[in-house]
């Protein structure tokens, strides 16, 4: 059947040395890693895109515990369930599309996190704290730009930024020409 014919596309990958991305039909490689449980449903975010892990290389290195982080065009959730599990404290995503919204709310409770997940235009009302971090993986050059002028306004001072989007440039491109 087809569903069987499109969960073999996907098997469990190792992201960093003790983080791995597992399909939540298969078991995972090394339990004693933080294995992020994973069903993407309708949304982007399956992991196994460069600029996916990337992002989630980024986030094992450098986040702290206890930081807030904002994933902007959460997806499947992935960066924000991530961050989660490495120990931030307050953990919010956004998306524009309402499945990739369900399928972050969904994963984030397969994964026991409990990270919020709002569309853009309640993300403001509801999200009243700067942010530490802001993470997004989103596809365009005018997404790059849309995610440094929301992070500019709900973050703090010079907060870290993990953005990746393709080509590789055009997110550093924006990121230069935005912030300064």
């Amino acid at each position: 059947d087809w569903v069987r014919a499109t969960q073999a596309q996907f098997a469990p990958i190792r992201v960093a040395e003790s983080l791995w991305i597992v399909p939540s039909w298969c078991v995972p490689v090394d339990p004693s890693a933080i294995n992020l449980a994973l069903d993407p449903g309708l949304a982007f975010g399956t992991g196994s895109h460069p600029t996916t892990r990337l992002c989630l290389r980024w986030l094992a290195r450098e986040l702290r515990p206890g930081e807030s982080v904002l994933d902007y065009g959460c997806g499947s959730g992935i960066l924000a369930i991530a961050a989660c599990r490495l120990g931030a404290g307050h953990v919010a995503g956004t998306d524009v599309d309402p499945q990739a919204l369900a399928a972050s709310r969904a994963n984030a409770l397969a994964n026991g996190v409990g990270a919020a997940f709002l569309p853009p235009d309640r993300l403001a009302a509801e999200e009243r704290t700067p942010f530490d971090v802001l993470v997004a993986n989103t596809g365009t050059f005018s997404c790059v730009s849309t995610s440094v002028g929301v992070f500019k306004e709900s973050s703090k001072y010079s907060a870290p930024m993990a953005i990746s989007t393709e080509p590789p440039s055009a997110a550093t491109t924006a990121m230069a020409s935005t912030i300064e």
